[in-house]
């Protein structure tokens, strides 16, 4: 039997961790406010991100070691700043929107231009009218000219786009219900970054990616990626998004009613699912899961659903053919595949 002495002894150590705990923990969450505060640029945000993770994390280590009132006082100091945290993400990448647009208007029309760069934009800017300048195609996708840098409607008013600076960027945008299947473009693998803005109710196919992928203002796509080094993906609601391989996984912000999934076959018992790592940069919260995200998932009551949408998805990513038969044959299946998507979608954010 455990002495009254042992007890007491006990009793004093756990008293004495605590209250050391306290001390170190609320200087460590006074620390992180401060970095939050004094950060001057959007490169920071992941970093700071990370380090709120690591203090979460550290809290929920000691949670059986520590009194019930200081755990829910940390618990409350950690929500605090995750608020303040996504509130500074936000302010930083306004500015930095700003300041691009403001040194953008300040260069003389005759100045040489600087090379296109995507960014997180709260107000992206209307598409320029076409430019003067031709450049010669070099493939067809799906019907639509491409060249090394613009993949677009023929040119209009409202989807002609100029060539950029550099023949490494690919910018695919203002198209609706079509299939755009990249892999039939030999260019595409050759390319650094692919920017994909304004789509709607679109499938897009993206072969292996040396570089990054930025997605922006989509709405009811699906879009599968090969492979990647980063994926970035803004103001994009009711979609799929699939990546098999992707270095730093995914980035979203401002982004709703998503599902993200590492293939669209269902896993097999034996083997889970694929998981890579998602940040929302509007829910910096490690404890709870996002409201704007989540995982494609198989159920066993939807089976005959899931099989035919399998199968749908299967003959659209067959291999590139240039029969006219195959391209007419999934162009059908692709209201079939969103509206299954949607229903999906529709389940899981009701």
């Amino acid at each position: 039997m455990t002495s009254t002495s042992s007890l007491g002894a006990s009793s004093a150590l756990s008293a004495t961790h605590a209250a050391v705990f306290f001390t170190s923990f609320r200087a460590r969450l006074a620390t992180l406010e401060q970095q939050i505060q004094a950060a001057s640029s959007p490169t920071q945000t992941p970093q700071l991100v990370q380090e709120l993770a690591d203090t979460r994390k550290a809290l929920l280590d000691e949670t059986a070691l520590i009194p019930p009132r200081d755990r829910e006082g940390h618990e409350r100091l950690l929500r605090e700043l995750s608020e303040k945290l996504a509130a500074k993400s936000r302010e930083l990448t306004a500015s930095a929107s700003d300041n691009s647009t403001q040194t953008t208007s300040k260069t003389g029309s005759d100045a040489p231009q600087p090379k296109a760069r995507f960014a997180f934009k709260r107000n992206p800017a209307k598409a320029p009218t076409p430019s003067a300048t031709k450049s010669e195609p070099v493939g067809n996708v799906n019907g639509v000219q491409t060249n090394a840098t613009t993949l677009a409607e023929p040119p209009t008013a409202s989807s002609a786009t100029p060539p950029s600076a550099s023949s490494s960027d690919l910018r695919l945008e203002n198209q609706s219900a079509r299939i755009l299947d990249l892999r039939k473009d030999a260019n595409t693998r050759e390319l650094l970054t692919i920017q994909i803005r304004s789509l709607s109710d679109c499938i897009v196919i993206v072969p292996p990616l040396q570089g990054s992928l930025m997605v922006h203002d989509c709405v009811r796509c699906l879009i599968v990626v090969g492979k990647c080094r980063q994926y970035r993906m803004h103001d994009t609601t009711d979609s799929t998004i699939v990546l098999n391989d992707c270095l730093t996984g995914a980035t979203v912000e401002n982004c709703h009613r998503i599902l993200f999934a590492s293939s669209l076959s269902a896993p097999s018992s034996d083997t889970p699912p694929t998981r890579f790592a998602v940040q929302d940069f509007d829910h910096v919260s490690s404890i709870t899961e996002s409201p704007h995200w989540r995982w494609l998932s198989y159920q066993d009551e939807q089976q005959s659903k899931d099989a035919q949408l399998q199968s749908a998805v299967s003959e659209i990513l067959a291999p590139p053919s240039e029969a006219e038969s195959e391209s007419e044959s999934a162009e059908r299946l692709r209201p079939q595949v969103l509206a299954a998507l949607q229903d999906r979608i529709s389940m899981l954010f009701p």
